[in-house]
C-alpha cells in the first residue's frame, strides 16, 4: 500500500468533518513485538500505546501487526466540534448586532401606542350628551 506524505497530513485517505481516525491497540492481545513502529511513517505507535496527537488513521500498522492487536477507530474531534461552535456563536453575534445596530431595521421599527390601540369607535347621535367624570362611572363609584 503506498501512501504519499500528503494524504497522511491530511489525515487519513478520505477528509472527515468532525471524526477522525486514529488507531487503537488492544492491550490484552498484544505482544509488544514492535512490529508496528517500523510500520508507522509517523512514529505514533509504541506497543500498547498510540500518540493519538500523531496517529493520523493511515492504517499501515493494523497490516503490520502479525496479533491483529491492532484497530482503526473513528473517533470525534473535540477540536472540530469546538471550532464548530465557536462559528455558530460568532455568528449569532453577528447576525445581533446586524439587525440591532444597523439603520436599516431602526427605520422599519415603529412603537406600539397601547393607550389608543384598543379604542372602538362607537356612533354617537347629534346633540347627545356624553357624560364624564362622576356621572359617566357611576355616583359613587371613585372614578372620575
Amino acid at each position: 500500500m503506498n501512501i504519499s506524505k500528503l494524504q497522511l497530513q491530511q489525515g487519513g485517505m478520505k477528509k472527515r468533518f468532525l471524526t477522525r481516525r486514529v488507531a487503537v491497540i488492544d492491550p490484552q492481545i498484544c505482544r509488544k513485538c514492535k512490529m508496528c513502529t517500523s510500520a508507522c511513517p509517523l512514529s505514533a505507535l509504541d506497543p500498547p500505546r498510540v500518540d493519538h496527537k500523531r496517529c493520523v488513521g493511515c492504517g499501515l500498522c493494523t497490516s503490520a501487526c502479525p496479533f491483529g492487536a491492532i484497530h482503526v477507530v473513528e473517533k470525534i474531534s473535540i477540536g472540530a466540534v469546538a471550532a464548530v461552535i465557536l462559528m455558530l456563536i460568532i455568528a449569532a453575534v453577528a447576525i445581533y448586532y446586524a439587525i440591532s445596530v444597523s439603520p436599516f431595521y431602526q427605520q422599519q421599527v415603529n412603537p406600539i401606542n397601547f393607550t389608543t390601540a384598543g379604542m372602538a369607535y362607537t356612533y354617537v347621535p347629534e346633540g347627545a350628551e356624553i357624560p364624564t367624570g362622576e356621572a359617566a362611572a357611576g355616583a359613587g363609584s371613585g372614578f372620575g
